[in-house]
């Protein structure tokens, strides 16, 4: 195993991002942000209640979002715009109260047959789409009907969504999702945005291919531009204010317009944020996120992220590590701590387990499962067959041990 990820997936980045700009705190959850954009940011809540959003923050992102739909995407860089336009209909927010992970979101309560079968929704009223459109329970039938039907081409949603068969409309705001197995996971999806609904009237009036450039969802920010390859930009929904119970303010935003600009090359988002051509920025090199920490004009912010860490991918139906023992012996062989002082400037941790701590289904006791340890490795080594050759390189029926890296995630 490689380092842990801490500033290169959205799915906590993404929520805090949200959290705090319906906060109006500076934590958007990005690599690092400029001195004066935190200060406005942490003007109290109270003195600005009355006033009307302001403001334009501008944030670096490295990827390209391929569709502004959330049920269709598969992007982290889509989930972060997506996750400023849509609600989900629970907010899963561990740490925000003690004892406590699951939040009303545009559900206002939920409950879960015994068998996890049928998913029962009761839903806000009063909350309406950024076209008008007000939230209903047809609305949340539509978008999983969205989700699984082919012409979306769902990529991270309807993979995740599982043994969907049907969403039933009990009344207004009453939807039971169904499914043919047990789904246990659901609970957690529900609360991404993958899962959020969208409006009834859009989805019909674009259609499914067609309504991921025409984003309609119900949160503090409505889609306002969007350039492939350069931007999208989201302004500030006056209308709001249904945000989470847990967060500091639940009305409107304070900032008027943010814009995403996707900037693929690390070190041109570096420039850009030095430049003050952004405000915001993520996935920087760790080098540079040292020279970052220790300039005082910026505050640098590492979220925890779900998933796997870092990794090198073997093949294990190809030599040599088609042998059990010799991918142990790797394992062995590593030096987890080494690599991520020497190649990562000690910005990130060294992950000991196939899954990272805040990942549901972690492990701790896997911890100490393989550590650094040559001694073994190397006798690992021997019992495969692998001796030391001439030149000290490991032989086996006369052929060297080659490793070839086909993959590295």
């Amino acid at each position: 195993m490689g380092p842990q990820r801490h500033e290169s997936d959205a799915l906590r980045r993404v929520r805090l991002t949200r959290r705090t700009l319906l906060a109006g705190a500076a934590g958007l959850g990005a690599t690092a942000v400029l001195a004066p954009l935190v200060r406005t940011l942490k003007t109290p809540a109270v003195a600005r209640a009355a006033s009307a959003p302001r403001g334009h923050a501008v944030i670096a992102i490295w990827q390209n979002p391929e569709t502004l739909d959330p049920g269709a995407s598969g992007l982290i860089a889509a989930g972060y715009v997506a996750t400023n336009m849509f609600d989900p209909l629970i907010w899963r927010l561990p740490g925000m109260r003690q004892g406590q992970e699951y939040f009303p979101g545009l559900a206002e309560r939920w409950e879960v047959s015994p068998d996890a079968r049928r998913y029962t929704f009761y839903l806000r009223k009063g909350v309406k789409f950024h076209d008008g459109t007000p939230f209903t329970a047809r609305a949340v039938k539509d978008t999983f009907d969205h989700i699984v039907h082919p012409d979306t081409r769902s990529r991270g949603a309807r993979p995740a969504l599982g043994p969907y068969v049907r969403t039933e409309v009990k009344d207004d705001y009453t939807a039971t999702v169904v499914f043919k197995d047990p789904n246990g996971a659901f609970l957690n999806n529900v609360c991404t945005s993958g899962f959020s609904p969208s409006s009834p009237t859009a989805l019909k009036q674009y259609g499914h291919r067609e309504y991921g450039q025409h984003p309609t969802g119900t949160g503090p920010f409505k889609f306002k531009e969007w350039v492939p390859g350069s931007h999208v930009t989201i302004v500030a929904n006056e209308d709001y204010n249904w945000g989470p119970p847990v967060a500091h303010h639940q009305g409107p935003p304070h900032i008027a317009e943010i814009t995403f600009r996707s900037i693929p090359d690390a070190s041109t988002r570096f420039n850009a944020l030095r430049t003050g051509d952004v405000q915001l920025t993520e996935n920087l090199t760790p080098s540079d996120v040292g020279l970052l920490q220790r300039d005082a004009s910026f505050i640098v912010f590492a979220a925890s992220v779900t998933g796997m860490p870092y990794s090198i991918m073997v093949n294990a139906k190809r030599p040599p590590t088609d042998d059990l023992k010799v991918r142990q012996a790797l394992q062995y062989a590593s030096d987890q701590n080494a690599i991520v002082e020497a190649l990562y400037a000690g910005v990130y941790k060294p992950a000991h387990n196939i899954f990272l701590p805040t990942t549901i289904g972690y492990d701790p006791s896997l911890d100490g499962m393989y550590r650094y340890d040559p001694s073994r490795a190397r006798t690992l080594l021997e019992e495969a067959g692998w001796r030391v050759g001439s030149g000290g390189v490991r032989q086996k029926d006369g052929q060297p041990f080659r490793l070839r890296f086909v993959n590295i995630a």
